[in-house]
């Protein structure tokens, strides 16, 4: 997964204004730059199609904004979508970030941001992190540009011959990874840390939930321990970019889940997709 979240950006749109990536543009003093104050959010346009989950998106920068503070006024990714969108090859899988930083005189800057991302792997391998989340952060529930502690996860577990970091909490139970949710198939059904977990809500994790639901699978929140998580029949990792992906071992607690393999996986595939809302008014089919 880590060619999902390295690849440069090739396209660059600040306030609107299509630019050079390749050169300077901001400037040093920003809050968002000195401070990391900032909030994104980061979905796929395929074909020149945008994600149908961009309103789901949309409220979770808002709630995120909130959440430190800051106040995207009129804008945001429905309104702005077009910037992007007007610029984008309409052929291709484009990873693309909305990134609003805090600037001075409580006024914002917009980023969008897009790169060229290849197709999920099959399956991926978690590294146990060293990390922890604090479930009594207020901050766990945005996502936020301070991402220096995921990062650090993430390259450890590239480090360890791993795709990702799963990041247990400072009580020992399981949280997230550091750019995806954590799903598990047990005993019948679908299990996902709950948000009071110090979870991000993710857009992905949510909508399979949802259309678990409609399709008569168990699919529900819990307290996930390490010994659960080892028993485990399936695991799985998820969000917008990679979709639902599962997970063939967890290196530093258990080797040997199915992975690709796993029976429940085309299920839950099928059940995600059948839950995929049309795209909004306003946003270019």
């Amino acid at each position: 997964m880590s060619q999902h979240r390295f690849e440069s950006a090739q396209i660059l749109v600040i306030d609107g204004q299509a630019l050079d990536g390749t050169q300077p543009q901001l400037l040093a003093n920003l809050p968002g730059v000195l401070r990391g104050e900032g909030v994104f959010e980061t979905f796929l346009v395929i074909d020149g199609e945008p994600t149908r989950l961009i309103e789901r998106h949309e409220e979770r920068l808002r709630h995120s904004a909130a959440l430190l503070g800051m106040d995207l006024g009129e804008h945001g990714l429905l309104v702005d979508a077009h910037e992007i969108l007007s610029v984008l090859p309409k052929a291709g899988r484009w990873r693309v970030r909305y990134t609003v930083l805090r600037a001075h005189d409580r006024a914002s800057l917009r980023i969008w941001t897009a790169g060229p991302v290849s197709a999920p792997p099959d399956q991926v391998s978690l590294l146990w992190s060293r990390y922890r989340q604090d479930p009594g952060d207020p901050l766990s529930a945005a996502k936020t540009i301070s991402r220096a502690k995921y990062q650090v996860a993430h390259a450890e577990a590239i480090e360890a011959g791993c795709q990702e970091a799963l990041l247990p909490t400072i009580d020992g139970d399981v949280s997230e990874c550091s750019a995806a949710n954590l799903l598990i198939w047990q005993d019948g059904a679908l299990r996902t840390p709950g948000l009071d977990r110090g979870v991000l809500p993710g857009v992905t994790r949510a909508l399979l939930l949802e259309g678990c639901q409609k399709a008569g699978i168990p699919a529900f929140e819990q307290k996930i321990s390490q010994k659960l998580l080892c028993e485990a029949e399936e695991v799985f990792v998820s969000n917008a970019v990679i979709g639902v992906i599962p997970v063939d071992k967890i290196k530093g607690l258990r080797e040997g889940y199915p992975g690709s393999a796993g029976a429940m996986l085309p299920r839950l595939r099928e059940a995600y997709r059948a839950a995929l809302p049309h795209l909004p008014p306003g946003i270019p089919q």
